[in-house]
């Protein structure tokens, strides 16, 4: 696993051993941050259910000004913060093992406002409706944030969650990421 481009391109990052998570591939990442182009620059990134930290990283390698990383697992705390230290970021991260369901109402989040966030749960386990349902998301928007979802092309029913608006799915093979809004209030 690498960084695309940006800062760090081709820069190495650790991964984990075993099938306990799974990255976003080389190739999503790509075409994930060519969409994303210039929405990027300068962004405060969320990274839900971040795993090795790859999405956030790759988002401060193309020009955000911070990432927040939050997983659960240890492991994958230790391995983000080792990619951290490998590309001497610390100023630019913050990392916290957490809950990603329940981090949304803690009071570090709650102070930020974020532009970018990525969530990459674990596949056909629910966690999508459970976290775009949950309203302290909505609270760590601004009004032009948009929330990028990698997930399994069989979780597909996302078009009906009241705060947000689905704008772009993109699938890859047996991958979809899905693009949302916040709903902007009609006049």
């Amino acid at each position: 696993m690498r960084v695309i481009a940006g800062e760090f391109k081709g820069r190495k990052l650790t991964g984990i051993k075993g099938r306990k998570i799974r990255p976003t591939s080389d190739r999503i990442r790509e075409a994930l941050f060519s969409i994303l182009s210039q929405k990027i620059d300068n962004a405060l990134v969320l990274d839900l259910f971040a795993g090795t930290g790859a999405l956030g990283i790759e988002a401060l390698s193309r020009g955000a000004a911070k990432s927040f990383f939050i997983d659960k697992s240890k492991e994958s705390i230790q391995i983000i913060t080792k990619n951290i230290e490998l590309l001497s970021i610390k100023e630019r991260t913050e990392v916290v093992l957490h809950d990603a369901g329940t981090v949304l109402s803690s009071k570090a989040l709650l102070s930020q406002k974020f532009d970018v966030i990525f969530m990459d749960p674990p596949y056909d386990k629910g966690f999508i409706s459970n976290m775009l349902e949950n309203v302290g998301l909505l609270k760590i928007m601004r009004d032009d944030s948009i929330i990028i979802v990698e997930h399994s092309i069989r979780e597909n029913d996302f078009e009906k969650f009241a705060g947000f608006d689905l704008y772009d799915k993109r699938t890859y093979g047996e991958t979809l990421i899905s693009f949302f809004r916040k709903k902007q209030m009609e006049s």
